[in-house]
């Protein structure tokens, strides 16, 4: 199948190779093995993951090992008809998506309540002393 790695279409945190860990582990199969080629002359990759004994590749090449990765997944996750966590994509459940976001956002929030205690700081300071 020709698929090629779209890094825009996934949000941050969730990527297909989380997806197809997570949808083995719920089927109770073995984790997804990654095997890797690589073509000389432009150092292209592409990459087969093995999941319940059959092969998955996608017969695009990509600039790198990780996208290589990733389009391999696709072609598994989108033959098996498991969701790929693509943006727009029903919400599957799987429990790396819940974990990612809580995460995320937590580590969203503490940024924001620490840029806003840096600005209060920066505030006091500039102010000329018996002004508000």
């Amino acid at each position: 199948m020709a698929v090629k790695f779209e890094r825009r279409e996934y949000p941050p945190h969730i990527t297909p190779k989380m997806f197809l860990l997570e949808w083995s582990r719920k089927e109770k199969l073995e984790q997804p093995q990654y095997e890797m080629v690589q073509r000389s002359q432009d150092r292209a990759f592409q990459s087969t993951v093995t999941l319940a004994e059959k092969r998955y590749r996608s017969t695009l090449w990509e600039k790198s090992k990780k996208f290589a990765e990733q389009a391999a997944a696709v072609v598994c996750l989108r033959v098996l008809g498991a969701p790929e966590g693509r943006i727009g994509e029903e919400d599957s459940g799987l429990v790396c998506k819940r974990k990612r976001e809580g995460k995320t956002n937590g580590a969203a929030e503490e940024e924001a309540s620490k840029k806003l205690r840096h600005a209060e700081v920066d505030l006091r300071q500039e102010t000329p002393p018996g002004q508000p």
